[in-house]
C-alpha cells in the first residue's frame, strides 16, 4: 500500500463556495450587508444602525439578517449568544458575528454555555473574548446540530469548566463539516488536578467534525488536552491541524484520534503531560493514514510521539523529535527522517498573527506536504486535503 499527498485541484463545488471566497468577496460582503450596531451607550429602543447602537447582544442578534453582520463594541457583556439566535448566510454572504479585537468580552451564564452555533450553514464569529468565569460545565463555543461552513478566528476562549469535552467543541460529529478555526488563543480551561470524582477533562480544542482546519491556534494550560481530535462512532475524516502551539497542557498536546486521513503538521508540541505523566507530546490514536509532519516536538515526557496500536497506514516523517522519544504501536506506520537535525526544517509558529501578514505560498517539503488549491476566507490562505494511493 501507498499512502503520499497528492497537489490536485480540489474539485468539490460545495467546498469551493464555501471556503473559497476571496478576501475581497468577504469583505463587500460586509458592506452590502445591513449591519446591526451593539455599544454599552446603547438602548434596546434603538434602530441598531450606525449612530443609533442597541444595548444588549441579544436585541441586537434579532435584528441581524441572512448575510448581515452585528459588530459588538468594546465592553463586557455578560450574555450567551445562544444557538437559533441569528439566521445562516449564504455562500457569497456569510452572516458575521464580530466584536472589537481584544476588548469585546462575552461571559455567557452561571453554568450554561457562551456561544452555541447550530444547524446554521456560512457563519462567522470573529474577534471575541469568550470568559467561562471558571463556572462549572460551561462551553466557550459549541457548534452543533449539522452545522457548515462556519469559521471562527480571532478569539480568545479562556476559563471554561466543561466535563469531558473542550472549551471549544462541537457536538454530532460529523453530521458538522467543512469549519474552520483560526487563530484563536484557548487556555487555562477545566478543574485543577487531580479532578473531582466523575469529572472528566476539559481540552482546549475538540474537534467531532469532518472536513476541517485548525490553524495559527495557540492551546496552553488546559488540563486535558491541547487539541483533541476524536469520534467514538467514526466519520471525524479528513481534519487537519497545522501552524499550532500546544503547550503546557495537562495531557497530550495534541491527538489525532478516530477517522481516516486526519493530519498534524507544521505544529509546536511541547512541555506537555505536566499532570498526566503517561501521555505525552502528540499522538496518533487510531483510524487510518493518519499524517504527522514536519512538527517540533519536546519536553513532553519520555513519549514525545506516539502512535498507538488500533492506528494503521500512518505516516510519520520530518518532525523534529528525539528518535528516542517515539513510541510505535500502529500498523504499518511509515517512520521517515524523524530526528533532531530535521528542526531546522519546523517553521516558528506565531501565536496570533495579522492576517494580512500570512504567507500565501505554498510551503515545500516532504511528500506529505498538506496542500493542494489554496482558497481564502478573511484574508487567510487555506488548502485542502486530498489523499492519493493504491
Amino acid at each position: 500500500m501507498k499512502c503520499s499527498i497528492t497537489r490536485r485541484q480540489f474539485t468539490s463545488a460545495g467546498f469551493r463556495a464555501g471556503f473559497g471566497l476571496f478576501a475581497g468577496g468577504f469583505f463587500s460582503s460586509l458592506q452590502a450587508a445591513q449591519t446591526i450596531y451593539v455599544a454599552q451607550n446603547g438602548s434596546d429602543g434603538n434602530s441598531g444602525q450606525l449612530g443609533s447602537p442597541v444595548r444588549t447582544v441579544q436585541k441586537g442578534l434579532s435584528l441581524v439578517t441572512s448575510g448581515g453582520s452585528l459588530q459588538v463594541g468594546p465592553g463586557t457583556w455578560a450574555e450567551p449568544i445562544p444557538a437559533g439566535s441569528f439566521p445562516s448566510g449564504s455562500a457569497g454572504a456569510y452572516t458575521i458575528i464580530r466584536g472589537t479585537p481584544g476588548q469585546t468580552i462575552l461571559s455567557g451564564s452561571s453554568g450554561g454555555n457562551c456561544v452555541s452555533i447550530s444547524s446554521r450553514q456560512y457563519v462567522t464569529l470573529a474577534d471575541f473574548i469568550l470568559d467561562g468565569n471558571s463556572e462549572a460545565t460551561n462551553i466557550g463555543l459549541i457548534i452543533g446540530g449539522g452545522s457548515s461552513y462556519i469559521t471562527a478566528q480571532g478569539c480568545e476562549v479562556r476559563r471554561f469548566k466543561a466535563n469531558d469535552t473542550g472549551a471549544v467543541t462541537q457536538s454530532g460529529g460529523p453530521t458538522n463539516s467543512f469549519l474552520l478555526l483560526s487563530r484563536l488563543i484557548v487556555h487555562d480551561n477545566g478543574l485543577s488536578h487531580p479532578r473531582p470524582p466523575g469529572l472528566y477533562a476539559t481540552h482546549g480544542i475538540y474537534m467531532t467534525a469532518r472536513d476541517t482546519i485548525t490553524e495559527y491556534c495557540e492551546s496552553y494550560n488546559n488540563n486535558g488536552m491541547g487539541y483533541h481530535q476524536y469520534y467514538s462512532a467514526g466519520g471525524s475524516d479528513r481534519c487537519t491541524v497545522r501552524f499550532c502551539n500546544f503547550h503546557d497542557n495537562y495531557s497530550y498536546g495534541a491527538q489525532i484520534g478516530s477517522g481516516s486521513d486526519n493530519a498534524a503538521y507544521d505544529n509546536t508540541i511541547s512541555n506537555n503531560a505536566r499532570k498526566v505523566p503517561e501521555s505525552g507530546g502528540l499522538r496518533i490514536l487510531s483510524g487510518r493514514r493518519g499524517q504527522l509532519a514536519r512538527n517540533k516536538t519536546y519536553g513532553n515526557g519520555p513519549r514525545d510521539i506516539m502512535i498507538e496500536g488500533a492506528s494503521s497506514d500512518g505516516v510519520v516523517e520530518n518532525n523534529c523529535v528525539d528518535p528516542a522519544k517515539i513510541v510505535n504501536s500502529g500498523t504499518n506506520t511509515k517512520l521517515t527522517n524523524n530526528t533532531l537535525t530535521a528542526c531546522g526544517s519546523a517553521p516558528p509558529v506565531p501565536t496570533v498573527p495579522d492576517i494580512s501578514q500570512i504567507d500565501d505560498s505554498q510551503p515545500s517539503g516532504p511528500s506529505t506536504t498538506q496542500v493542494a488549491a489554496p482558497f481564502l476566507i478573511a484574508g487567510v490562505v487555506l488548502t485542502a486535503l486530498v489523499l492519493g494511493g493504491d
